[in-house]
């Protein structure tokens, strides 16, 4: 890819697993749209400590990686009760 510089679709990139996700034209911005809702739907905190060991793990070897996390622990996020709690009086099924 690097050597080449070609251009490749959205398609050939969602099969060489570059691309997670792979929305007809037609549907891109309701599909975006539920995506960026299910991902704001989800814990603040949790978003945010995720992001964060992604940025300090950059670069490093697996080992090192592994155990950075391990060792950092960031604690529970102030609404953890409250989504533990949602999740056990969802709806089944």
């Amino acid at each position: 890819m690097m050597f080449t510089c070609r251009s490749y679709s959205g398609a050939e990139a969602h099969e060489m697993h570059l691309a997670n996700y792979l929305f007809p034209v037609a549907e891109f911005d309701n599909r975006l749209e539920a995506l960026a809702q299910n991902i704001l739907a989800n814990s603040w905190y949790a978003n945010q400590v995720s992001k964060r060991a992604l940025i300090e793990s950059d670069g490093l070897s697996l080992k090192d990686a592994h155990t950075l996390e391990l060792f950092k622990n960031e604690g529970l996020a102030p609404d953890a009760v409250q989504r533990i709690e949602r999740f056990f009086k969802r709806p089944k099924g």
